[in-house]
């Protein structure tokens, strides 16, 4: 079954009636098309895990009124990255009230080092976004279709009508300036 006609039976009133099977397969299409994506967000395999779960859940449950079935992936995609950012709002919330409790004066370092972690973090984020919009233009699609819209080495060559072999040198070469530039080279 295709990855699309699969995710549609996420709408199907009897998707619950489905065999186990089925549903499982609906799932994992679910998740190869949105777990890179939520985990570029929240940085946690555990937290991804949970926010991709309530998003298939949410798009049970919730389905679109009228949706083209074109751009059925990008709603789902959306759907996941709210998620993302409504988890990371959570988070921020939930500072206050670590900063507020006693246990942060025994513990104090653990999260300056946490902090000084996220800012390091954030300044590589920068630099990485800055070495990704310094690509060929050809390279920066190939790298995006590849880590954001999860398409497989063949689906970029048909997408793009080029060899497969030349898709992996490319995503070779992204990956090697990017590191160089990130390294100073």
């Amino acid at each position: 079954m295709h990855n699309i006609s699969k995710l549609l039976l996420i709408f199907d009133p009897s998707f619950g009636k489905l065999e186990t099977s089925v549903q499982k397969e609906v799932f994992s299409a679910f998740n190869e098309l949105v777990y890179r994506l939520v985990f570029s967000y929240v940085k946690n395999h555990h937290s991804t895990q949970d926010i991709v779960q309530e998003a298939f859940l949410k798009a049970f449950t919730s389905p679109p009124h009228h949706l083209d079935k074109n751009k059925i992936c990008s709603w789902l995609r959306t759907l996941a990255k709210n998620g993302a950012i409504n988890h990371l709002r959570k988070q921020k919330r939930m500072i206050p009230s670590i900063i507020d409790n006693d246990m942060f004066h025994n513990q104090h370092c653990l999260l300056y080092e946490t902090l000084e972690q996220s800012i390091e973090r954030e300044a590589m984020f920068t630099e990485l976004i800055s070495c990704i919009a310094q690509l060929p233009q050809r390279l920066k699609l190939i790298l995006y279709l590849y880590c954001f819209e999860n398409l497989s080495y063949r689906h970029i060559s048909e997408k793009l009508s080029i060899s497969e072999g030349s898709v992996r040198q490319s995503l070779y070469r992204a990956r090697k300036t990017i590191k160089d530039d990130m390294n100073g080279k």
